[in-house]
């Protein structure tokens, strides 16, 4: 267990945050698969007790060894469950098929829309609007999951869709877009500043490599370049580094209350990226490893190498093959590429002769005042317990530094 000296105490914050996300999860996961069991369970009793008690079942059964009828019960009313699921998944196939793009197409109108949302927060951070539901930065993340409920924001324009469509055409080819509808894709950049880097985001911006860019910072780039928006990020850390200031002074004083823990000091070390880890985990092997478990490491790993690359090729031909008009594949010295360059073309495509559809849907709903409870919504849940506490810190805190008690910094 670590003591309260043994680690910063934003850190653990931030520890405790993800660990009881995960632990919601996990309950959430064991919970759904005990309905499911028991689901099966009626399901099969059910089964049993109609070849145990309809007529028809009990003559036929007549003929055969006892023992022999139970286990043949016992199998049938399992291997049915597992036609009674596949017929249920068969027609979500089917149905998926039919709406693949729809749903895809509604994925890429949440982007534009997270895009106008995260435009809301920027202005937010900098002190230029205000809302009353709305105190810390934390509570952004709620909207920016569901941004199609923030009331607050300006209607999705005809203009921002055709600038979307011209984003995914501006792409290259060989650029695997997905229109994600995660947020984690979406983090802002100038949130990942540490606390104390007082280097303003244009610097941190410089660092990153164009070809490395997730979808959301490209898309980002582009609405920005479109709507001159480009400075719209300058000032936004701030208010952020003054939140984390706050936390930290409260942190701080708590620590010098508590009564004093022998401790080692937590020193902060670099994190071991997965590259470089598994380059110690090839020195080690070379080094150390008998023979045999060096030959079966150099084995295996050329065989993931190997079986990444088919399994990709075999998913793309899946794709090409289930494509519902003729797809052209251009020349080129990788068949492979020629391949997934082709479904890319033709996937960018289908979302964008899905959009308008979607987009006229989307402008009915508003005009009716209809919620988007079809389209997934609400994609996140509210994390009251977290925000709360948090808010209740900021307060302490300010008053800890004669500050007034509010969250107007």
């Amino acid at each position: 267990m670590f003591g309260v000296s043994c680690q910063p105490p934003i850190l653990a914050n931030h520890l405790n945050h993800h660990y009881k996300r995960y632990k919601g999860f996990m309950e959430h996961y064991y919970e759904k698969k005990v309905e499911e069991a028991k689901a099966q369970a009626a399901f099969e009793a059910q089964v049993k007790h109609q070849l145990k008690t309809e007529e028809r079942f009990v003559n036929y059964f007549s003929q055969f060894d006892p023992d022999s009828v139970e286990s043949f019960i016992e199998n049938y009313a399992a291997q049915k469950y597992i036609w009674h699921l596949y017929v249920k998944n068969y027609w979500h196939f089917a149905e998926n098929k039919q709406s693949k793009w729809y749903k895809l197409a509604i994925q890429a109108l949440n982007q534009i829309a997270v895009k106008k949302v995260y435009n809301q927060m920027c202005c937010w951070l900098k002190g230029r609007v205000k809302y009353d539901y709305i105190q810390i930065s934390d509570e952004w993340d709620y909207w920016l999951k569901n941004p199609l409920l923030f009331k607050d924001m300006a209607p999705i324009s005809q203009q921002e869709i055709d600038a979307y469509i011209q984003y995914v055409e501006s792409l290259p080819v060989e650029y695997d877009y997905y229109p994600h509808s995660s947020l984690d894709f979406y983090t802002p950049m100038f949130m990942e500043l540490p606390t104390d880097m007082e280097d303003d985001l244009s610097q941190k911006e410089e660092t990153i490599d164009d070809d490395e860019e997730e979808d959301y910072d490209k898309w980002c780039r582009y609405y920005d370049k479109i709507f001159a928006l480009e400075d719209l990020h300058e000032g936004a850390a701030a208010r952020l580094k003054k939140e984390d200031y706050y936390l930290s002074s409260l942190s701080e004083q708590e620590s010098i209350n508590d009564p004093p823990i022998v401790e080692t000091p937590y020193v902060q070390k670099p994190y071991l990226e997965y590259e470089r880890s598994q380059e110690l985990i090839e020195r080690y092997v070379k080094e150390y490893e008998t023979y045999d478990n060096k030959l079966a490491f150099e084995g295996l790993s050329w065989y993931y190498e190997v079986w990444a690359t088919d399994e990709s090729t075999e998913s793309t031909i899946e794709h090409l093959d289930s494509a519902e008009e003729y797809v052209p594949v251009a020349a080129n010295d990788d068949w492979r590429k020629g391949l997934s360059n082709a479904y890319q073309m033709y996937f960018n495509q289908k979302i964008i002769d899905a959009l308008p559809a979607v987009y006229e849907e989307y402008c009915l709903l508003l005009a009716h005042n209809l919620d988007f409870e079809d389209w997934g919504y609400p994609l996140m849940e509210k994390d009251d317990e977290y925000i709360e506490t948090k808010k209740r810190r900021i307060l302490e805190a300010r008053k800890l530094l004669n500050e007034p008690e509010n969250f107007d910094f």
